[in-house]
């Protein structure tokens, strides 16, 4: 039966229609090949000269294998070469794993277990399958268990373009401001860390300057770089910086800045209904060739009847590829083999309202407490995701609901945590001004004691300065349960990524910044408390490390509630590394347990000289004291309300703390305060 029909412009066909044929031909296809591979087991056995290799290969080629190579752009006589004559099994090898759904997973496999011919692997790889080159390169790039300079310089040998292999940086030295909707951060390049900022901001006609925190350093990129926050949607900003240099000489600058509007233009010719496109399976917005313009949006509308259902074999239950300027608005989504949602090298994508679940690998096996899909994988279930942000940025997520993924994480007593994550970042698009921006605002992200995640919001490539966010993101007014690792992984660059007015529980860690590669990033006005894995195993509220070994980013953490059975601010190993750089203000802090490894509501191990901690209210129930192993540069100044009664009062007061004590330590344009100006307002809002 056809469903083939017309809607709008755009040709729409059941995707199991559309693939039956393609499906049943790759079903015998694997068939004769298994066939063929039986016959010949004896020579893939042995291993094979470089003169015998290409006869061999082609013994196994039925004409319709042959076809399919030559669908992939596999050049045959490149088995003559000396690469393929040196590594004739590597070779083998790789032609039998094309076959496999995820071929870059297939060549990572290989690549473990024969370390010493990665390169080979990598390069042969490339030059058999051209069409697949880039997408594997980049897939190799993101496993931060694979030597990166190998793969980069294998891909370099293939003859790939390095400017589509190495992340883009940003040139010349004009400032950049980058908007978002409730905030924008001003970024200075070629600056020198001796520079002192002043910073005010008011909206463009009014006659009042309001004070911001003065930009910070990073040394990762040479840049002074800050962020103004807690403002209004669409709205123009006038800016006024002072930068004092070391010679005692002032500097003027002056900027505008409009934020973003609260919802983007839609093209009223490119309203599209779920209910008369999509039949079932793969909604596949790149076959549709559904995409909008900076001026006009498309907008796909869901409706409580139309539920988008993936296939159990599936990858994704939505492809969107590189199409960009859509607004996806209640939708439903259920299942995808690997991801909900996908989008790769995408910009400019917005979700509203949308339910998505039941998506991730069924486990068949537990091997060593972790979950396996087939008892002969190599590796375990792993960021599986309801959505899969593929090098692709300038994305809004809100008032979605992103939960109960099928497979289910290990615990940490397990090892390694492996299992799924309800949105996968990785925002290094290669074009550098559609990387980052992603805004995830008012969502709900949940598991359950049966179906934790590893990590609610995962961080691809987070030892890299290029990895998960980068830059200019926000994450706000969410909440956040179900983790058995830390519920929310802002590792790798950090450049003005904000984390605001969250509430946090159930998971082993709240927020982890391990490493930061490049700041600032903020972490303020959030309430973690409940923490625990499974086991009610928990680590800290906020976890940080890795700056010697990965420097060098700055973590500024301002006026969070914190209650932990276990530590509040603390060190995490990075490489063996627990050396992290923060500036922490305001917070109040309680712990409620006590022994060697927990209580301790500021740890830091490592104490480098530039971290601060000013006027934080540090409390531990268990001993009716603070319990800190810090260097605290300004003690709580109101000593006071350092008793049991009061911390526990805070500790009860769930998210919002309303206290006078710190108003003598406001920070500008982050601290909220009441009318009358006297007291400051602590923890996630309501």
């Amino acid at each position: 039966m056809d469903y083939t029909q017309s809607y709008g412009g755009v040709v729409m066909c059941s995707y199991k229609t559309a693939n039956l044929y393609s499906r049943r031909w790759f079903t015998v296809l694997i068939l004769i090949c298994l066939t063929a591979c039986g016959k010949n087991s004896v020579e893939t056995q042995k291993s094979p000269s470089g003169d015998t290799l290409k006869s061999i290969i082609q013994q196994r080629l039925t004409p319709k294998r042959t076809q399919q190579l030559a669908q992939l752009g596999a050049e045959l006589e490149q088995l003559n070469t000396p690469l393929f004559q040196q590594h004739p099994m590597q070779a083998d090898a790789l032609l039998s794993a094309a076959d496999q759904p995820r071929f870059d997973r297939s060549v990572a496999r290989l690549i473990k277990q024969d370390k010493s011919n990665a390169q080979a692997y990598i390069e042969m790889a490339a030059k058999l399958f051209p069409q697949r080159q880039y997408k594997l390169t980049e897939a190799l790039l993101t496993d931060d268990s694979l030597n990166q300079t190998d793969i980069e310089e294998a891909a370099l040998s293939a003859g790939l373009d390095p400017a589509r292999i190495f992340v883009a940086t940003a040139a010349g030295t004009e400032p950049r401001i980058t908007p978002l909707i409730h905030s924008l951060s001003l970024t200075l390049f070629e600056q020198q860390a001796t520079t002192q900022t002043h910073l005010t901001y008011r909206v463009s006609g009014s006659t009042e300057w309001l004070d911001a925190l003065p930009l910070f350093w990073d040394a990762a990129q040479h840049t002074l770089s800050g962020s103004i926050v807690y403002l209004q949607a669409d709205t123009q900003y006038e800016l006024q910086l002072t930068l004092t240099l070391a010679n005692g000489s002032h500097e003027e600058q002056q900027f505008t800045a409009q934020t973003r509007a609260d919802s983007p233009p839609i093209d009223e010719d490119k309203i599209y209904y779920l209910k008369d496109i999509y039949v079932d399976g793969t909604l596949d917005i790149e076959a549709l060739g559904i995409k909008g313009s900076p001026t006009g949006w498309a907008k796909i509308v869901g409706d409580p009847n139309t539920i988008i259902r993936a296939w159990e074999e599936d990858d994704a239950a939505i492809n969107i590829g590189d199409n960009s300027y859509i607004l996806f608005e209640n939708i439903q989504v259920r299942g995808g083999r690997y991801h909900a949602i996908y989008a790769y090298q995408a910009h400019h994508l917005w979700f509203s309202g949308c339910d998505v679940s039941d998506f991730g690998r069924t486990p068949h096996y537990q091997i060593d407490g972790k979950a396996y899909e087939y008892s002969d994988d190599a590796e375990p279930i792993d960021q599986d995701s309801g959505f899969y942000l593929n090098r692709s940025g300038v994305i809004v997520i809100e008032n979605c609901n992103i939960h109960s993924p099928v497979p289910a994480a290990n615990p940490q007593d397990s090892g390694d945590v492996r299992g799924p994550s309800a949105i996968l970042i990785a925002a290094n698009h290669p074009q550098p001004e559609f990387e980052g921006q992603i805004i995830l605002r008012n969502n709900r992200f949940w598991g359950d004691d049966q179906h934790r995640f590893k990590h609610l919001i995962e961080s691809r490539s987070g030892g890299r300065s290029w990895g998960g966010f980068i830059r200019d993101s926000a994450i706000y007014n969410n909440d956040f349960a179900y983790a058995n690792d830390s519920l929310v992984e802002l590792d790798g660059g950090q450049s003005n990524v904000l984390v605001y007015n969250n509430r946090f529980e159930q998971g082993f860690t709240g927020i982890t910044a391990t490493p930061n590669r490049a700041g600032p990033s903020y972490v303020f006005h959030n309430y973690v408390s409940r923490l625990g894995d499974q086991f009610q195993h928990s680590w800290a509220a906020i976890s940080l490390g890795g700056y010697t070994v990965a420097p060098q980013g700055l973590n500024n953490v301002f006026e969070n509630l914190i209650v932990s059975p276990s530590n509040g601010l603390a060190w995490q190993t990075y490489k063996g590394d627990a050396s992290f750089w923060v500036n922490a203000v305001n917070n109040i802090i309680i712990t409620t347990q006590d022994d060697s490894m927990t209580g301790f509501c500021l740890w830091d191990k490592a104490q480098i000289t530039d971290s601060r901690y000013l006027n934080n209210y540090t409390f531990n129930l268990d001993l009716a004291a603070s319990k800190d192993q810090a260097s605290i540069h300004q003690p709580f100044i109101a000593p006071e309300l350092l008793n049991y009664e009061q911390a526990e009062s805070y500790s009860l007061q769930d998210g919002l703390v309303a206290t006078s004590a710190i108003n003598y330590m406001p920070l500008a344009n982050f601290s909220r305060v009441e009318a009358n100006g006297s007291i400051l307002l602590i923890g996630a809002e309501d």
